[in-house]
């Protein structure tokens, strides 16, 4: 089974918000080096909401929370502190709660 391959991107200088975009669609019309593309990974969080890199994500228990990150060659969760932790695996047991760049208390 193939990936769709589609992004996002944030607009760090300006602050425009998420813009989703696939391959061959025009990107956003502020898309300049100040943007911050991030990867679909493919995946469904538990309420089947798209995981994205960059999204923050809670582990089913409720108290663990991960950044979504690429890291050689996958996608994987990292603690707080930036360092992966291991491969996402079985989306089923996340949900996403929020990303980086609009939600960077809740990590």
């Amino acid at each position: 089974m193939q990936r769709e391959i589609k992004f996002r991107a944030w607009d760090k200088e300006h602050g425009h918000g998420m813009r989703y975009f696939g391959l061959g669609e025009a990107v956003p019309w502020w898309f300049d080096r100040s943007a911050v593309v991030m990867q679909f990974t493919g995946l469904k969080d538990k309420n089947g909401i798209e995981i994205y890199e960059g999204d923050i994500v809670k582990y089913r228990n409720g108290e663990s929370v991960f950044q979504i990150l690429w890291y050689q060659f996958g996608f994987h969760l990292a603690w707080r502190d930036g360092m992966a932790s291991q491969t996402l695996t079985h989306p089923e047991f996340f949900g996403v709660i929020g990303n980086i760049y609009e939600n960077k208390d809740m990590l």
